[in-house]
């Protein structure tokens, strides 16, 4: 790791962590990927609504909006969140409420309804924006093919957008990478804690930068 482009986010005595240690601890009932993706979701949430921003599920079945550059490339087109403005996505998938709980019928795991807290946004970007990141969520540490897949991401938003910079964050149930590309490349990328002092803080900063549509 280049240490000018990689650094460790340590903690910040006196401010508030992302997730506290209870909440790390209970994901380790979690039975599975998907599980552990919407609960961190969930707790992300209002973390990016305080700056303007939302968390949406975009890993669903035709939820497809990433062009590969050549029909030999197979990778995921669909990462499994975007953050961007409230208004800047599309609802795919009709939900409806059952005992306080937000019903989505898709076929992420087979043929079932699956159960997810009332309120999570599921959807896709409504038109290629310069204000859409992306997030990357594993059950497992994340490895050097998971960084790969993310750093996919970034050439294909650089090819599929005007702008030349994009910020992206990959994550697991202990920790976070927060990741800029310039141009499709990697330019700097800080790993974090979920509960390292100073993570929210570290988080907001990164994300809420100016919307060149404004």
């Amino acid at each position: 790791k280049n240490a000018k482009m990689y650094t460790i986010f340590t903690d910040q005595i006196g401010k508030p962590a992302l997730l506290t240690n209870e909440d790390v601890k209970a994901m380790d009932v979690l039975e599975n990927e998907y599980e552990s993706n919407c609960y961190i979701q969930c707790k992300l949430m209002s973390i990016f609504e305080e700056i303007g921003l939302c968390i949406v599920n975009s890993e669903r079945p035709g939820f497809e909006w990433l062009q590969p550059l050549s029909e030999n490339n197979h990778f995921d087109k669909q990462p499994d969140f975007i953050i961007c403005n409230p208004s800047f996505y599309e609802v795919r998938v009709k939900p409806t409420v059952e005992n306080g709980v937000l019903n989505v019928e898709q076929l992420l795991l087979g043929e079932k309804k699956e159960k997810l807290p009332y309120g999570v946004k599921v959807g896709r970007p409504s038109f290629f924006l310069d204000d859409i990141f992306v997030g990357e969520g594993k059950e497992k540490p994340w490895t050097n093919k998971d960084v790969g897949q993310v750093k996919t991401y970034a050439s294909l938003l650089a090819a599929n957008n005007s702008s030349a910079f994009h910020r992206m964050i990959l994550f697991d149930r202990k920790k976070f990478l927060l990741i800029s590309s310039l141009y499709g490349i990697f330019a700097s990328a800080v790993e974090c804690n979920w509960t390292t002092l100073g993570s929210k803080e570290l988080l907001q900063n990164f994300f809420n930068v100016p919307s060149p549509l404004v």
